[in-house]
């Protein structure tokens, strides 16, 4: 497959056909060069055309806390403390990911 930058949906869908085709070839063959330069073609397109944007931070930490076994609420247990320690984790997390709303 002749190699050039993805400029079209057509060429993204072509190249990941070709990636799956040779997705289990030897490291250092001639296709698993292939594979690797794929590989680059088809992240430089997505990085492109599907951007993912850093997280909402209250929400990241919603999902660390489920994660975690943690209820956003727990009556009868300092939810006034829990409030502020999400609030003076969420400006943290704004500080730390450089998030401007």
């Amino acid at each position: 497959m002749g190699m050039r930058i993805l400029k079209t949906g057509e060429d993204y869908q072509r190249t990941l056909s070709r990636l799956d085709e040779i997705s289990d070839a030897p490291i250092n063959s001639k296709e698993g060069d292939e594979a690797e330069l794929l590989i680059l073609l088809i992240e430089n397109y997505e990085n492109e055309h599907y951007p993912i944007g850093p997280p909402d931070p209250i929400e990241a930490i919603k999902f660390r806390m489920e994660q975690m076994g943690d209820k956003e609420e727990r009556p009868g247990r300092g939810d006034r403390l829990q409030k502020q320690g999400i609030r003076n984790l969420k400006q943290e997390a704004e500080t730390y990911l450089n998030y401007d709303p």
